[in-house]
């Protein structure tokens, strides 16, 4: 089972410690920051993480940029939105670009931004994405993840609402540290 601890890093937040090491600035730019260990059976026969894996952090990282959009959107809606009962978010693609081989043993924190705002009616935005080695100190990859809104109601495609739009920009504008 994978564990995972939940980090937000703020604006005051920037260069202070997490685990006894600086966070890195490359992250500066993701409000949403989890930390994986990464598992030795999540290694492949060349001894490096598994590519699929890195998918699997995306994942792991997207789910936690949405828990953290409930913050600010009313709880009746957010579970909708998180069960498929209403409008929603559906993964249409994601892409990963590789920069550095990660090897156990390590602690990857997974970042997530949404760094263009979607406008109200816009059917879909971009998630992005960052892997950083603790053990290296380094990118091991970005990505990012196409999300659309679906309404799982009537199963056709939606539409941000104002709503949505607001919780994505206090995310963005909202940086913290926990």
């Amino acid at each position: 089972m994978l564990r995972q601890t939940v980090f937000v890093l703020g604006r005051q937040a920037r260069g202070m410690s997490t685990g006894g090491a600086a966070m890195p600035k490359v992250l500066a730019k993701y409000p949403v920051l989890t930390k994986i260990p990464l598992q030795w059976g999540e290694m492949d026969a060349f001894s490096h993480l598994n590519n699929v894996i890195y998918f699997r952090y995306f994942e792991s990282i997207r789910l936690s940029h949405f828990y953290r959009l409930s913050d600010h959107l009313d709880p009746e809606f957010f579970h909708g939105f998180m069960h498929a009962k209403s409008l929603g978010p559906i993964l249409a693609s994601t892409s990963c670009k590789y920069k550095f081989p990660a090897t156990y043993p390590d602690t990857i924190i997974a970042a997530s931004g949404i760094h263009d705002v979607p406008e109200v009616g816009d059917s879909r935005f971009t998630m992005n994405y960052a892997l950083y080695s603790t053990r290296h100190d380094r990118l091991i990859a970005e990505g990012d993840g196409v999300i659309v809104m679906y309404d799982y109601g009537v199963n056709k495609k939606g539409e941000v609402t104002a709503e949505i739009k607001e919780a994505i920009e206090r995310v963005k504008d909202d940086q913290r540290f926990s």
